[in-house]
C-alpha cells in the first residue's frame, strides 16, 4: 500500500457515500503509515489524517485511523517508464501524454519526487493534496514547486493543460506534519 492507493480508495468511498458527483478535494496525512487504514465520518482524536469530500457545495469531512494491522501484501510498482517519459528542468517537472496504466496521482507523485530530489535525495512521501477540481487524464501534467520550507517541506503548484488544478505538500523522510514549519495558504 502506498500514500497514492488512498486517494482512488477515497474517490470510490465518496462516489458510493455521495453519489458520482462527489469527489475528494483535500486529503492530509500527517506522517508516513505501515498499518491498514480506516475511515471514519465521525471526527477521531487519534486519527493520522483527515480528508474532505466535495459534493456539489457540501464539503464532508472524513478522518483516517491506522488500524493495528500491518500491510504485509506490498506490490511491486515500477514508475521508471514515468521517470522517463517526464520532461524536467529546475524546480518543475512535467509529463506531456498520459502512460497506459499509470493512474493520475501515481503521475504526479512521480513528477513531485523529481523535482524533489532536486532539492534533496532522500526520501520524499506526500503529506497533502488539495485540489480545485477532480483530478482527470488531461495532459500536459506538471508540477512546480510554489515554496520551499527549509528544504524539508516542498510545496508544489499542480497544473493540467496549464491550468493551475491544486497544490500538494511532499516531506522529507523522518518529518511529521506537526513538525513542519507551517506554510500560510496551502
Amino acid at each position: 500500500m502506498h500514500s497514492t492507493d488512498l486517494y482512488p480508495a477515497l474517490m470510490e468511498v465518496a462516489r458510493e457515500r455521495f453519489g458520482p458527483q462527489a469527489w475528494v478535494d483535500g486529503l492530509t496525512i500527517r506522517r508516513p503509515f505501515r498499518c491498514i487504514i480506516q475511515v471514519s465520518f465521525e471526527p477521531v482524536e487519534v486519527s493520522f489524517g483527515s480528508f474532505r469530500i466535495r459534493n456539489g457545495n457540501q464539503s464532508i469531512a472524513g478522518w483516517l485511523l491506522e488500524t493495528d494491522t500491518l500491510v504485509t501484501r506490498r506490490i511491486p510498482y515500477d514508475t521508471s517508464p514515468l521517470s522517463a517519459a517526464a520532461v524536467s528542468g529546475p524546480g518543475y517537472a512535467r509529463l506531456l501524454e498520459p502512460l497506459p496504466g499509470f493512474p493520475v496521482l501515481d503521475v504526479l507523485v512521480v513528477l513531485m519526487k523529481q523535482v524533489a530530489a532536486q532539492v534533496d535525495r532522500r526520501q520524499w512521501w506526500l503529506c497533502q493534496l488539495n485540489l480545485d477540481a477532480p483530478l482527470t487524464a488531461v495532459y500536459p501534467i506538471e508540477v512546480s514547486i510554489r515554496n520551499n520550507v527549509g528544504g524539508r517541506c516542498l510545496v508544489f503548484h499542480i497544473l493540467q493543460a496549464s491550468i493551475e488544478v491544486g497544490t500538494s505538500r511532499f516531506m522529507l523522510e523522518g518529518t511529521n506534519l506537526q513538525e513542519s514549519v507551517h506554510v500560510s495558504a496551502i
